[in-house]
């Protein structure tokens, strides 16, 4: 009579063995590579958010702009640094009849984007008009290049259009040495 024996070889229990370590080392190795995929995009993209979150506001801005002070000559693209000001005469956030001016420029010794306003009584011409409200403050960092420059009506429509483009250093991307950022925005003047 044969015995009904249940349970298993010692070859089978250590073949499962080897088995469940062989697929626990693959999934936990597909996991090390998941994270260490996910914290290099973030290096990747934490860069320009700062840049990209300044450049939706100046859009804003530029969308309300009544007049453009600076700078002088805005049909070939223009490098905006501290000399060189971007200054528009925009309406306010705080109240929609106000209006406020405000100056935009880039520090290359500190790759900074700093936003600056100045009393609504500013005139280009007159440099005792050209209060500063606030103290300026850096909007973006590791910025490398920021241009402006107005697009020909008729290259276009027929709205003047202005064409804001920055390019921003990534120093924890280990691919790119800079990421360019772009926007127009249509002038409601």
């Amino acid at each position: 009579m044969r015995r009904n024996v249940q349970g298993h070889t010692l070859s089978e229990v250590m073949m499962a063995g080897v088995l469940l370590g062989v697929v626990l080392t693959v999934s936990g190795r597909l996991a090390w590579l998941a994270s260490r995929s996910k914290s290099s995009a973030e290096a990747q993209h934490n860069p320009s958010r700062q840049p990209s979150i300044a450049l939706e506001r100046m859009q804003r801005e530029c969308l309300h702009t009544q007049e453009i002070y600076g700078p002088s000559n805005l049909s070939a693209p223009a490098e905006i640094t501290l000399g060189n000001r971007l200054i528009l005469r925009s309406r306010s956030g705080t109240a929609p009849s106000s209006q406020a001016v405000i100056a935009y420029y880039r520090d290359p010794v500190k790759e900074e984007l700093v936003r600056a306003t100045y009393q609504v009584q500013f005139n280009r011409s007159v440099p005792s008009s050209q209060v500063v409200l606030d103290s300026p403050k850096v909007v973006a960092s590791g910025v490398t290049s920021f241009t402006v420059y107005q697009i020909d009506p008729t290259e276009r429509s027929s709205s003047q259009n202005l064409s804001l483009r920055m390019v921003v250093r990534s120093k924890e991307a280990r691919r790119a040495s800079g990421l360019p950022l772009a926007t127009e925005v249509r002038l409601a003047r």
